[in-house]
C-alpha cells in the first residue's frame, strides 16, 4: 500500500475533498497514469471507484494498465461490464489481454468480450490463448507490415492516409505467402528512392521468435542484441505480433523478483496474503529443510561429544567454519543462478564452470584458512592450548570452503540441466547443506588429527 503521507496521495485527497466531479475531471489530467495507479493504493475503496469514474476512457485505460494487486482486483470486480469493455478498447491489445486474464469469473470475461468491438475481441482472444510467461503472452498484435513488392512511394502514401495511432520504429516486409521476409526503420522511407521496392531497402536477416518461447529467453535476446522490438512468428513463419522493450522490462523485473523470493524460500504471494495459514504453507517446507539440517548437525555434535569434552576449545571455531562455508556457498550459488538466468552461463559448459568455482573456493579457503589458522593458533597458546589447533582450523576451513563452492555450483547447474528452476536449490537448501558439510569436515578433521597433533 502507498503511504498516506505520500505527496501524490495527499494531492489526490485534497481533490477528493472538493466533492466536485467537475474539478476532479479537470485536474486529474495533471497526474501521470502510473502515479495515479500508485496513489490509489493509499485511498479507501469507495474513493478509488469515484476517482476512477471521473477519468476519461483513454486515461482510465492507462491507469488500469498500470494498476495491480488489490486496486486492480477492486476495479475489475466493481466496474460495469459495458464500461470495462469500452476501457479495454482503448488499451493496447497485450495490455487488454493481461487485464482480462486477471478476471477469474469466466462468465464475466464472456460478458466483457461480448461488449467489445469485433476487432478488439479477436485481438484479445488471440492473445489469451498463449501462456502468460511465453513470447505470445507478452506480445502485442499491433505491428506495421507491408508486402515486399510495394514501392517506397506507395508505402509513404499509405502512411499519410492512415497514420498509425501507435509510434513504430520499424516496419516489416512480407513475402507472397505472408511470411516474415525483412525489416526496415521507418525513417529509411524518407531517404530512399521512391521507386525502389521495400525488398530492396529492407534487411533480409530478421531475428524473430515463436509464440511458445519462454519470456526469460526473449528477455535475454533483447539484452544480447540491444533490441527495441522483436517480431513473433508462427510455425510457418507468418508474422503474428511483436514484443516491445517496455514489456521485456516488466519481464526482467518479474523474473528477478520471483528468483529472489525463491532463493529466500518464500513467494511473492506472501506480500498480499492475509491468511497466517497461507503464509505457513509457503514458508514451512523451507524451514523444514533448515530443521532437518539442524538435526543432522546435532547428531554430528553428539557423535563427537567425547573429543569436544576433552578439548573444549575446539568448539570455539565451529561457528567460524560453518559461517565461512555457508557464505562462500551462497556466493557461488547466487552467481550460478543469476548467470543461468541471464544466459551468461550455459549448461553445455558445466565442467569448466564448476572447476572455476572450485579453484575460487580453494584460493578463498587458503586465504581465510591461513588468517584464521594463525589467529586460532596464537589464541590457543595464550590460553595454554596446543599450537596445532591452528593447523586443524586452517585445514578444515580450506576443505569446507572448497567443498561448499563445489556443491553450491553443482546443484543449480545440474537442476538447470534437468529443466528444473535452479533458484529453488538456493537459499535455505544450500546454506543448510554447507553448514552440515562444514561441521562434518571440521569434526572429522579434529578426530583424525588430534591424536597426532594434540594428545
Amino acid at each position: 500500500m502507498a503511504d498516506e503521507n505520500d505527496p501524490m496521495v495527499e494531492s489526490l485527497q485534497h481533490l477528493i475533498a472538493t466533492k466536485s466531479d467537475q474539478a476532479l475531471r479537470s485536474l486529474l489530467t495533471d497526474f501521470h497514469p502510473s502515479d495515479l495507479a500508485e496513489a490509489f493504493q493509499g485511498l479507501p475503496e469507495e474513493e478509488v471507484l469515484w476517482v476512477f469514474s471521473c477519468l476519461g476512457p483513454r486515461m482510465a485505460a492507462d491507469v488500469l494498465a498500470e494498476a495491480g494487486g488489490e486496486v486492480l482486483e477492486l476495479l475489475l470486480a466493481r466496474i460495469p461490464e459495458g464500461e470495462l469493455a469500452e476501457i479495454l478498447g482503448e488499451m493496447e491489445p497485450d495490455d487488454a489481454a493481461d487485464v482480462v486474464g486477471e478476471i477469474e469469473d469466466p462468465e464475466r470475461v464472456k460478458g466483457i468480450l461480448a461488449r467489445m468491438s469485433e476487432l478488439g475481441r479477436r485481438e484479445v482472444e488471440g492473445l489469451l490463448v498463449h501462456d502468460e510467461e511465453t513470447a505470445g503472452g507478452i506480445m502485442t498484435s499491433e505491428f506495421l507490415a507491408f508486402p515486399e513488392t510495394w514501392r517506397v512511394r506507395n508505402t509513404i502514401e499509405f502512411l499519410r492516409q492512415a497514420p498509425p495511432e501507435i509510434p513504430f520504429n520499424n516496419a516489416y516486409t512480407l513475402d507472397s505467402e505472408g511470411r516474415l521476409a525483412g525489416v526496415f526503420p521507418i525513417q529509411r522511407l524518407v531517404w530512399s528512392d521512391p521507386n525502389r521496392t521495400l525488398k530492396e531497402i529492407a534487411e533480409g536477416e530478421v531475428l524473430s521468435v515463436t509464440a511458445d518461447m519462454d519470456q526469460e529467453e526473449v528477455a535475454q535476446l533483447f539484452a544480447k542484441y540491444d533490441l527495441l522490438a522483436l517480431p513473433v512468428v508462427d510455425a510457418e513463419g507468418r508474422l503474428t505480433g511483436r514484443i516491445t522493450v517496455d514489456d521485456v522490462l516488466d519481464v526482467v523485473q518479474e523474473e528477478h523478483t520471483e528468483d529472489m523470493f525463491k532463493m529466500a524460500g518464500t513467494s511473492e504471494d506472501e506480500l498480499v496474503t492475509r491468511s497466517a495459514r497461507a503464509v505457513l504453507a509457503l514458508r514451512f517446507p523451507w524451514l523444514l529443510v533448515a530443521l532437518i539440517g539442524g538435526g543432522m548437525c546435532a547428531l554430528l555434535l553428539r557423535k563427537f561429544e567425547g573429543e569436544i569434552a576433552t578439548h573444549p576449545y575446539l568448539a570455539y571455531y565451529l561457528p567460524v567454519i560453518m559461517a565461512m562455508g555457508g557464505n562462500v556457498g551462497t556466493q557461488s550459488s547466487t552467481l550460478m543462478v543469476r548467470g543461468l538466468a541471464t544466459g551468461q552461463i550455459q549448461t553445455s559448459s558445466l565442467l569448466p564452470t564448476i572447476f572455476r568455482e572450485v579453484r575460487v573456493g580453494v584460493l578463498l579457503g587458503l586465504s581465510c584458512g591461513l588468517l584464521t589458522g594463525i589467529f586460532s593458533g596464537f589464541l590457543a597458546t595464550l590460553s595454554g592450548g596446543p599450537l596445532a589447533i591452528g593447523l586443524i582450523v586452517a585445514l578444515s576451513m580450506i576443505c569446507s570452503m572448497t567443498t561448499a563452492t563445489f556443491f553450491a555450483s553443482l546443484v543449480p547447474l545440474t537442476l538447470s540441466k534437468l529443466k528444473v528452476d535452479p533458484a529453488v536449490a538456493s537459499g535455505p537448501f544450500i546454506s543448510v547443506s554447507n553448514d552440515v558439510l562444514g561441521l562434518a569436515i571440521y569434526l572429522t578433521m579434529t578426530w583424525s588429527l588430534h591424536a597426532y597433533l594434540i594428545d
